[in-house]
């Protein structure tokens, strides 16, 4: 499961700390080392592209608990979006 957001006026890796901060505060702890936050284009530093980032989650979590993640970033004040993605339809 994923989180995809973008980072307001910034670049992700200059705001990484407070995004991290939030999704801590946020999933239970017998969770916490399962999820990671990291940058959706690594290496990429100028653009549009260096303000998006991923929060992976396990795939057997609890969709309340995903949207309290999702809540939660939106209201981080660096935060400029996050939502789940839309599954891929088949082909």
């Amino acid at each position: 499961m994923q989180i995809v957001g973008k980072v307001r006026n910034a670049t992700f890796d200059a705001a990484r700390g407070a995004i991290a901060a939030c999704v801590k505060k946020t999933v239970p702890d017998a969770m916490g080392a399962d999820v990671v936050v990291r940058a959706l284009f690594p290496g990429v530093t100028t653009g549009r592209r260096a303000a998006m980032f991923i929060v992976d989650l396990p795939d057997d979590v609890d969709s309340s608990v995903v949207a309290s993640i999702v809540a939660a970033l939106r209201c981080e004040e660096s935060v400029e979006y996050a939502d789940v993605p839309a599954e891929r339809r088949a082909t």
